[in-house]
């Protein structure tokens, strides 16, 4: 039987949550995750907040926001 470490590296949680390492350290930025420094100074998370914030958060782009390849109409 498998355990899941408490805690997780950025590449670690986001590869458990599914997401992009960038959205992880985004929500270490905005306050969403909290981390810890590691004794080689990255960041870790623990496991159970990063499956907790993940749950919480919606995907995809907010209502109302044009992609890149848009075209407008005239």
């Amino acid at each position: 039987m498998s355990t899941m470490k408490p805690w997780l590296t950025v590449a670690e949680a986001a590869v458990l949550v599914k997401r992009h390492p960038r959205k992880v350290y985004a929500w270490i930025e905005n306050g969403t995750l909290k981390a810890r420094r590691s004794a080689d100074g990255k960041y870790e998370v623990s496991s159970t907040d990063a499956l907790r914030v993940e749950s919480v958060t919606k995907r995809g782009r907010p209502a109302g926001t044009a992609s890149h390849n848009s075209s407008s109409i005239e």
